[in-house]
């Protein structure tokens, strides 16, 4: 648009490196402050985006600005102001001066091309957009399965607590009595309908497994038999909300010296036994005894909420002292009363007895799907920003094209063409290039989501109501972004544009 004013000053014996320092001059400045707005953004978005986590999500998570930040955004900001005004600025300065002067339409470049350097820019903007909005989507439906999943017991007003007796110095007699006044003290408390224990808690992201040996089953060769396996407290499947789909539940018949007997999940029963476990036999270890398997639960997650079914055997408190447990404690209301009793209780009991932490089953879920949250935030929001950027590319291209044919148009009007003519000719132009962006970026995103996969949860990388969807948001946004130009195209007014120089 300043070819002319730049070929007077080459005409009057301006150098075209002066020239060229002069357009980058003018290029850094808007790049500095491009710059500048970036870091007080994200000095706000810093202060805001823990705000979209939990506390304990956000503990460790340090989004303050130091002079490495600062440094980095100062090397963007230059390099892009540099490669992306270079290329204009060479090309401004390469000038057949006399049809320059004269403003002729040779100077301008002749016929405009259908595709040219400002809407591949465009179609790439578009092409990258559509990767991280499809991104963010996945990681925002991955996070809504995952929150609303069925790990296999009842989640809600469930409270966990982590205890420890051995520095208490407690005898397998004396601890055994203090986990049943425990249960009892605990299970007193207002508001609490059951109370148990065991030795790992669901989604602790640890557990104990044990080589087993499943009476009538013959492992195949290199077969890893080894099986997670959890001692728990009377009444653990009701606290827990796990349902026992065969058999009975333990019973405080099953102490030390009466029959081992074991409960054990659908997976090993499907696995080791056909589905018909009841009453047969297994042995953790070469030297244990036989026990029998007197009930069949529902299977659940155990470590993690992205496992795969695990054969798990559960074994009675009564028959095996733990030395370490955790306390497990359904409530009828809000469990987050019942924090600061329940320490008490626990202190009041034995004040030598370690207590690690009190925590709601909600929050160790939240803990576990941190992560997911974090990246979740932050996809949408540079995806939005993308979104946001395509759009303001789209519709200056579209501004700058109508600005370009204003002539064109004027003849066209002249001519006979209406304004659904001139407006389908206008947003057509700017739509293709939304389709091939689109395209385009549909190739990338089947690309890179596959590496995804492992991250998601329970939705497929290539799921195709996340890409139909987030392909009709952007198609849209960009329809909005060439519909104001093309609507002030139909508003030409015939006579101007004739006389347009």
């Amino acid at each position: 648009m300043r070819r002319r004013e730049i070929a007077v000053r080459l005409a009057l014996g301006v150098s075209r490196r002066r020239l060229i320092r002069q357009l980058l001059t003018e290029s850094l400045l808007l790049a500095m402050l491009g710059g500048v707005l970036g870091l007080i953004l994200t000095q706000w978005t810093s202060r805001a985006l823990p705000g979209f986590v939990s506390a304990d999500d956000a503990n460790g998570l340090d989004l303050s600005l130091d002079w490495r930040v600062l440094v980095f955004t100062l090397g963007v900001t230059i390099l892009t102001s540099v490669l992306f005004g270079l290329a204009p600025s060479l090309q401004a300065t390469r000038l057949n001066l006399v049809p320059s002067l004269k403003d002729e339409a040779g100077a301008r470049g002749g016929r405009l091309r259908r595709i040219g350097l400002r809407d591949l820019l465009v179609i790439s903007q578009l092409a990258l957009s559509l990767v991280l909005l499809i991104g963010a989507a996945l990681f925002v439906r991955s996070l809504r399965h995952a929150i609303s999943f069925d790990p296999g017991f009842r989640v809600q007003n469930l409270l966990v607590a982590s205890m420890e007796t051995r520095r208490a110095r407690l005898n397998k007699q004396q601890g055994q009595d203090f986990y049943q006044q425990t249960v009892e003290r605990v299970g007193s408390l207002p508001g609490v309908q059951s109370v148990s224990l065991a030795r790992i808690a669901p989604l602790g992201g640890g557990g104990q497994r044990r080589g087993t040996q499943f009476e009538g089953y013959q492992p195949q060769q290199n077969e890893d038999t080894e099986t997670n396996t959890n001692v728990v407290h009377l009444n653990f499947f009701n606290t827990m909300g796990i349902p026992i789909v065969a058999g009975r539940d333990f019973n405080a018949q099953d102490r030390e010296g009466s029959p081992p007997v074991v409960i054990v999940n659908e997976e090993v029963a499907r696995r080791y036994y056909g589905g018909n476990a009841l009453g047969k036999r297994l042995k953790m270890g070469s030297d244990a005894p036989f026990a029998e398997i007197v009930g069949v639960a529902r299977t659940a997650k155990y470590r993690n909420l992205r496992e795969q079914p695990l054969p798990f055997i559960y074994i009675p408190l009564g028959q095996e002292y733990q030395a370490g447990m955790t306390l497990m404690v359904r409530t009828a209301g809000a469990s987050a009363a019942l924090v600061g009793p329940l320490r008490n209780e626990l202190r009041a009991l034995n004040k030598d007895v370690s207590v690690f932490s009190v925590q709601l089953m909600e929050e160790r879920i939240g803990g576990q799907l941190a992560a997911d949250r974090m990246i979740a935030v932050l996809l949408s929001v540079f995806a939005a920003g993308a979104l946001l950027l395509a759009a303001i590319g789209i519709y200056g291209v579209m501004g700058y094209s109508v600005a370009r044919r204003t002539h064109e148009i004027g003849i066209r009007i002249a001519l006979g063409a209406n304004r659904r003519d001139i407006m389908k000719l206008m947003v057509g132009h700017g739509m293709v290039l939304v389709l091939i962006g689109a395209g385009l970026g549909l190739v990338l995103a089947l690309a890179l989501t596959r590496v995804l996969k492992s991250l998601l949860f329970d939705i497929s990388a290539t799921d195709p109501l996340t890409f139909v969807a987030v392909v009709l948001v952007l198609v849209g946004v960009a329809l909005a972004a060439c519909y104001l130009p093309a609507r002030r195209a139909t508003k030409v007014d015939p006579l101007v544009a004739l006389r347009f120089e």
